[in-house]
């Protein structure tokens, strides 16, 4: 494949993640919001292809549910990741984009949704 034809995504760093995890873990969520906005570009133009993109819209996910941003953030990253790409996600990935579901359908108010979605990543833990 050429330069040219190359696909060009915005990298999604490990230590992004890693920072994104500490702040949640020690609920620094002044510091987790200043990074998730001095980021905003990343969620803007998420590619489903990039490294990380899964597991960021999984942290992102739980920020949106401790106050950062609003639901609507979560189904716009979850959308960048359509059914038939799903599958030949590896299955860590594709565990957080079910976490970030279920998340999305706990404050949409579907709690018995929700639940089957966490049930499923738990599930799955051992394997993970």
């Amino acid at each position: 494949m050429s330069a040219r034809n190359k696909k060009t995504y915005l990298e999604i760093p490990d230590q992004l993640l890693l920072d994104l995890k500490n702040n949640l873990v020690t609920r620094q969520v002044l510091n987790g919001i200043a990074l998730l906005d001095e980021h905003a570009t990343l969620l803007e133009r998420l590619d489903p292809e990039a490294r990380n993109a899964a597991a960021l819209t999984g942290l992102v996910a739980q920020w949106v549910d401790i106050g950062y941003g609003e639901p609507e953030l979560i189904e716009r990253l979850l959308a960048c990741f359509p059914r038939e790409k799903r599958c030949k996600l590896p299955l860590a990935d594709y565990l957080q984009l079910r976490m970030a579901e279920g998340l999305l359908l706990l404050l949409r108010d579907h709690p018995d949704e929700a639940l089957r979605q966490f049930d499923l990543v738990l599930s799955m833990q051992d394997e993970i």
